[in-house]
Parts: structure tokens; sequence; C-alpha cells
């Protein structure tokens, strides 16, 4: 079972309906969002968050639980539900966040180990990312857990940075990298690559983070591919020429894809994830990049199931995914 450890969230999409311009509210946060990916994907998921007992709150569980994620261990509380205000902007989201004194924010390392020991499966891997690492109390929580978990646990990494969110960038930074040390697997984005090491190149980035201990670094770069990093290996898929609907999503769902094919291949392990064959990786960009894409061809976030995903990639690549699996 993979648990996804995070915020969980309400997105306001913008909507523009010419005479006037709504927000529709939608489930969100990257971690739920991976979470219902994964799900998709027939992945057994549970999710581990504050969820608020108020109206946005039940909107969250009904998503995670409609989409057959384990939300037994959530955490429900009476603070208010996190808010995100997203609008696309030339092909990408920007969002404004109200989280003050949020159910997802407040969550402690003993709450998030005591739900650990309420699932009915031991953790396979545990997935992190994004906004929950900056807001405290609980981006303290959920690092603290990270560092004293059940070490033979993999961990899987998207810092999924919001610029406008970071008060203290050196501070920010020094948590990110003190993550990397923890993970097993890092998802990132070429954005975030930049921000992190403006003076460094692509490849001379992905290095670093692979120094601090990291086996798989997975690069994204939107309509110019995708790159694969570990030791020793530098694989690239070029991005496909699609009809984007828009890019809510694509990248937790990106994740998600990468975290299914470890796990249906049977390498999602600590001592596994080392010795990724250069053809095993290259299928593994395939089967994550062409879930992303499923999702950008949707409007919001709208993952793909698996035998959505099956049949594209026989069409597109070749690949019989369910005998490569053994399914």
């Amino acid at each position: 079972m993979i648990i996804t450890i995070g915020e969980a969230l309400i997105d306001f999409i913008y909507i523009d309906e010419g005479s006037s311009q709504v927000y529709k509210p939608v489930p969100g946060g990257s971690p739920m969002n991976t979470a219902v990916a994964l799900s998709r994907l027939d992945v057994p998921t549970a999710f581990i968050s504050g969820i608020s007992t108020d109206m946005f709150g039940k909107m969250l569980t009904k998503h995670l639980s409609g989409n057959g994620v384990d939300i037994s261990a959530a955490i429900p509380k009476d603070n208010p539900t996190t808010l995100a205000f997203a609008k696309i902007v030339k092909g990408k989201a920007e969002y404004a966040f109200f989280a003050n004194g949020s159910a997802d924010r407040s969550i402690t390392e003993l709450e998030i180990a005591s739900s650990i020991d309420k699932l009915s499966a031991e953790p396979s891997c545990f997935q992190i990312g994004s906004i929950s690492l900056l807001m405290e109390p609980g981006a303290s929580g959920i690092y603290n857990f990270i560092r004293t978990r059940n070490a033979l646990v993999p961990v899987s990494f998207d810092p999924n940075i919001r610029p406008s969110l970071v008060e203290d960038g050196e501070s920010y930074i020094e948590r990110l990298e003190a993550l990397f040390r923890l993970s097993d697997i890092v998802k990132i984005s070429d954005e975030d690559l930049e921000w992190m090491f403006p003076d460094l190149s692509f490849e001379s980035a992905a290095a670093e983070i692979l120094k601090y201990g990291v086996s798989v670094c997975v690069v994204t770069a939107g309509k110019n591919g995708v790159h694969w990093f570990s030791h020793g290996i530098h694989e690239f898929l070029a991005a496909r020429d699609i009809t984007i609907t828009d890019t809510i999503g694509a990248g937790d769902t990106f994740h998600a894809g990468l975290l299914a094919f470890f796990y249906w291949s049977g390498n999602l392990t600590r001592e596994k994830l080392k010795s990724i064959t250069p053809e095993t990786a290259v299928t593994a960009l395939k089967y994550a990049s062409t879930a992303a894409e499923i999702n950008c061809c949707r409007q919001g976030t709208n993952p793909p199931q698996a035998a959505e995903l099956a049949k594209e990639l026989a069409d597109i690549f070749g690949i019989d995914i369910l005998a490569l699996f053994q399914r």
C-alpha cells in the first residue's frame, strides 16, 4: 500500500463565462491528487491528512472514498479546510491560498504515526510534497515522521514549489535538502529545479539531487519532455504533440504513474530502485507521461483509470502493460 501524506484542499477553478467570471470548487491538493491517481491505477492507496468536518471537508472525504482511496486513517478536525483559488494564465495554473489554522496544516508527527498504525496493510512507500511542507506546524510534523519512519520503506518526494508562499527562502531550501536526504525518489519539475539551483545547468542540478542519496530523480519539463536521472543513467522521453485542455494535476498524475509503475513492476523497494535498467527507466517514463497526457486532455485534475492507460500505452507504444506486470 502506498501512503500519501499532505494537503487536502478545495481548488476554486476560474471559469470565464463571457459576461461573468466564476470560480468552481473542486477537490485538490497535490498529495491528495496523487492518491486519487494511484487508486485509479489500481494501486492500494491510503491518504493521511487532517480533513475538516466542514462542508468542504465532506467534499474531500466523498471524493477520496469515491475513488477508492483508503481514508480510514485520515484525521477529522474541526479546523477549516484550506482553500486555493486557481486561474489558468497562458496555459499554466496560478494560485492564491487561504490556509490559516486549517485542518491539513495542523497535523502532528504523533497523529501521523498513530494513523499509520490503523491501516490494514503495511506501507510500501510514503509519498510527500508540495505546500504541506511549507506550512507549519504540519510541515514539521510530516518531516519528523519521515525522518523517524521505518527506514526500509522508500520515500517519494515532489517539492512542487509555490514561490509565492515561500517567506524564508534559505530555511525552505534547507528543509528541501533535508528531505532529499530522506528520499529515494524525487520527482521535480524543471521550474522547481531552476528555482532551487538557478546557477546550475539542468544536468548539474539533477546530479546535485542524486548526491543527497536519492536513487531516482525524474525531471518533468512539460512540452520539452521528461528526463530520468539515476546513478550512471540519463534517459529522455520527448513530449508528444497533444491538444492540452489545462495542466492542473498533470504533475501529480505523472508522479502517481511513476509510483504505480514501480509498484506493479516490483521495483518499489529501496534496493531495487538503485539498480533499475535504462530499458525499465524508459518504460517507466512512458507509463507516467501517458497518464499525465490523458489528464492534460481533460479539464481539471482527472487522472486515467488503469484500463484507459493500458489502452493508450498499447496504441501509442505497443506496450502490453498487463503482460509486462504479469497481472
